[in-house]
């Protein structure tokens, strides 16, 4: 089946306390991308390099897309001379990465599948940042309403363990 190794140890540790992302779906789409330059044409309205989790992947993305959209051929090979001193890229082994990537690919017609998975995963995302501060803002709601409660006398016991409750 194909398969790339994972990205980083840290990005590993990392996943476990983000949003949804799909680092196997980010490479095999690159590597079909990669095979095949008209696979950019039926994807390329669903995606865009802000969908990639990866940072890596969204430069590799962007560097594809613009190559592609001047008619220029976007393939490990001719990606290598842009991407070369990309630090991100060094970490995951340099332009062979690149060429893992192609290894991987998927067929053409699941690319556009692999785009949406894409796509719903940056979007999770971004619903989840933008969810954060409000979640934020209704846990200090929550603690000065125990706090007027207690006050008043509303709130038997502790207040610190309805604060704990408050999160």
């Amino acid at each position: 089946m194909n398969q790339v190794t994972p990205v980083t140890q840290g990005q590993a540790d990392a996943a476990a306390e983000t949003l949804p992302h799909n680092i196997e779906a980010e490479q095999q789409l690159l590597g079909a991308i990669l095979t095949n330059n008209d696979i950019y044409d039926r994807i390329a309205a669903i995606i865009n390099e802000g969908h990639f989790y990866e940072p890596v992947h969204a430069r590799i993305y962007a560097v594809a897309s613009a190559r592609i959209t001047k008619n220029a051929l976007a393939s490990p090979v001719t990606l290598k001379a842009f991407l070369e001193e990309d630090e991100g890229l060094k970490e995951l082994g340099g332009p062979a990465y690149l060429a893992r990537l192609a290894g991987a690919s998927i067929s053409s017609f699941a690319a556009r599948d692999y785009a949406q998975i894409d796509a719903r995963d940056a979007d999770a995302v971004l619903v989840g940042l933008a969810a954060e501060p409000l979640g934020d803002r209704l846990q200090a709601a929550l603690r000065r309403a125990v706090d007027a409660a207690s006050l008043v006398g509303l709130v038997p016991g502790d207040r610190a363990d309805f604060h704990d409750m408050a999160g």
